[in-house]
């Protein structure tokens, strides 16, 4: 088995036996690991996947799906399914754009590279969901999808922060869902349609820089890696700007003056 960078892998249930590992190849393992064999029925070539996520469901432990990123642009490039224990796989859907940034999956790109997640339900093998920026559901086996959640609630989906990582249904639930993602750790009870955020008092943003107020011990701002700017005033927080929080002050002569900056050098006032 050659070296696979960002491995996802996973196993058959109730048969360990059977390993499943994916970079931007997929492999299988019949014994448990000790030998494999790549498998490229039904898959796109690898010089054309960014990335590949895995889920598999013990509700038909003979399905495989594998959700694939582009490596043209980071987009969508489809999720494909095994109904044989990954012996070959075929596409189930290559539309919408699942790891876009718009709600209705219209747009280009992605950031298949960075943020790439699925899981499978423990119950109902068709119940998928993935993550990217946004978060998607499929009930037909990832023929069709909708959207779930959307990183800043727009198109009348509710919010869950950008970039998820890791999706997974609570053990023994079908209903109970979690996601990881750069702005902490979200938990849905109703199968996505409704989240809450329990990264409160986590304390694990990384925060790039902080501007003091001349005259006030209780105003600052701060930028923060993924989770904006934020301005602190009194004994509260305010998230002031989205995305990628960088270099930020206060004026000397105005604490209603603040400057911030975003990605590429794009400063604000």
């Amino acid at each position: 088995l050659p070296q696979i960078v960002e491995w996802n892998r996973n196993g058959k249930p109730g048969d360990p036996d059977f390993v499943y590992a994916a970079g931007t190849d997929f492999w299988r393992s019949t014994d448990n690991g000790i030998n494999w064999t790549q498998v490229t029925t039904g898959l796109p070539a690898a010089s054309a996947v960014s990335r590949i996520a895995l889920g598999v469901s013990p509700d038909e432990p003979t399905y495989v799906y594998a959700l694939i990123g582009s490596s043209s642009d980071q987009s969508f490039l489809g999720m494909y399914r095994s109904s044989d224990s990954g012996a070959s796989l075929s596409l189930r859907a290559s539309t919408p754009n699942l790891l876009g940034y718009e709600p209705d999956g219209s747009d280009n790109g992605g950031q298949a590279f960075y943020d790439l997640a699925i899981a499978v339900s423990s119950a109902n093998a068709e119940e998928v969901i993935t993550g990217g920026v946004n978060q998607w559901k499929s009930t037909d086996g990832g023929t069709s999808w909708n959207i779930i959640s959307h990183w800043f609630g727009q198109g009348g989906a509710p919010f869950v922060h950008a970039d998820v990582h890791e999706l997974n249904y609570l053990p023994g639930s079908s209903t109970t869902l979690f996601s990881g993602n750069d702005g902490g750790f979200f938990k849905s009870t109703d199968s996505g349609v409704t989240w809450s955020d329990l990264s409160n008092n986590l304390s694990i943003a990384q925060q790039t820089e902080i501007g003091l107020s001349q005259t006030n011990a209780n105003v600052y701002i701060t930028g923060h890696q993924d989770n904006g700017t934020n301005l602190h005033t009194g004994s509260s927080w305010t998230n002031i700007f989205g995305g990628d929080g960088g270099d930020c002050f206060i004026s000397y002569n105005s604490n209603d003056t603040i400057y911030f900056s975003y990605i590429n050098a794009e400063f604000h006032r």
